[in-house]
């Protein structure tokens, strides 16, 4: 380890100095028009931390029934260039019912805390949300004849990155303002 250290320091520093960083270390990294979100499961429930500039918040969501169906739903309707082909209409259809399913499920009970400021969200998914792309979740229930470019995209309203762990996060922040 000592040899790995002295000869490639990045490689030693990314996989064995991990650093814990507290909560409002992390917020310093944070801009107003920021807010990081970190999805957490239980067997029971989904736990969304809300991290912003100056304030932090738990909220605990009922664990969606159906969420792995949805999941796969929609990312078949996103990518599946043999179902798109030959069922473009039920493709359509999908990709409208289950991304707007989402986004009313992971997105519509914490609307009203991230307010009008925040513009840009860093993601950090859990599970089978790891799969989302969440920029192509929809807001409202789009009119399905009409092109893709009218449809009510998150990517609308947000600027969205990801992230593996919020220590990850503020690690490449924190290289990134070398």
């Amino acid at each position: 380890v000592a040899l790995i250290r002295e000869e490639y320091p990045r490689y030693y520093e990314l996989k064995y100095a991990d650093r814990e960083w507290s909560i409002q270390q992390l917020q310093t990294y944070l801009s107003p028009n920021q807010a990081m979100l970190q999805f957490f499961f239980t067997p029971e429930d989904l736990i969304v931390a809300i991290m912003k500039d100056d304030q932090v918040k738990l909220e605990v969501l009922p664990r969606p029934d159906r969420l792995q169906v949805a999941v796969n739903q929609y990312l078949r309707a996103l990518r599946d260039i043999e179902f798109i082909r030959q069922n473009k209409i039920q493709a359509d259809e999908n990709l409208a019912e289950y991304g707007y399913w989402l986004y009313e499920k992971l997105f519509l009970p914490i609307q009203a805390y991230l307010g009008e400021e925040v513009s840009q969200l860093i993601i950090i998914p859990d599970g089978p949300l790891s799969a989302i792309p969440f920029e192509q979740l929809l807001t409202a229930h789009p009119n399905v004849s009409q092109s893709y470019a009218a449809w009510p995209w998150l990517l609308k309203k947000y600027s969205i990155s990801y992230a593996y762990s919020a220590n990850r996060w503020q690690q490449n922040s924190t290289q990134s303002l070398r």
